[in-house]
């Protein structure tokens, strides 16, 4: 129901099996890199341990679920998550896979601040922790969501952010007006649909306190301006700040191993 409601009428892309060369040298990168050097491990979160098809999994999986929301290449998938926040890093390895745009918005921005940068942005959805404090940002930041209930039919509209149509909790807890965001992953075998993606294309937004900073799939992979998907790309064992991300209860569920 509400992927109906969500989906653009576009027409549908072809369906790929896998990556190719003309469609985006960082996507194929990453292809290339599961395949000669998958189990290499590359992220760290705590004791959890992720290797390059690890990430690579998480990333399509999150690509896979946004798409059957009706998110397409060129839509922004916006954030309040912590830059260390693995369910972060998979947004961005969604973006750099299906060609969705991950914009982060710094919540001490405040309600104005990131409902200004949620339109600015022209954001289709927003992650979120969960945490009271979040859930009252954006009942503040984008009215109508206190009242909104994702599980109804109806699809959600804000005229104060317009192209908002859905909201996702990484909490385990369940949210009324959010989607969860384990249950947005689709970790199975489905083939994406990729449409051609240019490597001057927007990968990622962050907007926070000063000069909004943006860069294209070219600029991510030359520039390393996203440690966790640098550190994919380079085999660069990065570890994260655990503590900011609330990790430890989810251990179980985001690991593979576990």
């Amino acid at each position: 129901m509400i992927a109906r409601a969500l989906r653009k009428a576009a027409p549908r892309a072809a369906v790929i099996a896998a990556p190719r060369r003309g469609l985006g040298a960082l996507r194929a990168r990453l292809a290339d890199l599961v395949e000669d050097r998958g189990e290499t491990e590359v992220l760290q979160y705590g004791a959890m341990k992720w290797t390059v098809r690890d990430a690579k999994r998480y990333g399509d999986g999150l690509a896979r679920g946004l798409a059957e929301f009706g998110v397409q290449a060129g839509d922004a998938v916006a954030s309040l998550l912590s830059p260390d926040a693995p369910e972060q890093h998979c947004i961005e390895l969604a973006a750099a896979v299906s060609g969705v745009v991950s914009c982060r918005v710094d919540a001490a921005l405040g309600a104005r601040g990131v409902r200004d940068a949620l339109n600015e942005a022209e954001a289709r959805v927003v992650v979120h922790d969960g945490s009271d404090e979040q859930l009252e940002l954006l009942r503040e930041a984008v009215p109508g969501f206190g009242g909104y209930a994702s599980r109804t039919a109806r699809a959600f509209f804000s005229p104060a952010v317009p192209s908002l149509k859905c909201f996702v909790s990484t909490a385990l807890d369940m949210q009324p007006a959010s989607h969860n965001y384990q249950h947005l992953l689709a970790l199975d075998a489905r083939p994406l649909e990729l449409p051609p993606l240019a490597d001057d294309a927007p990968l990622a937004r962050v907007f926070g306190d000063g000069a909004t900073q943006s860069w294209t799939h070219r600029e991510a992979a030359e520039a390393g301006a996203l440690p966790a998907l640098a550190a994919v790309l380079h085999l660069r064992p990065t570890r994260f700040d655990a503590s900011a991300t609330g990790l430890t209860e989810r251990v179980g569920i985001l690991n593979p191993r576990f």
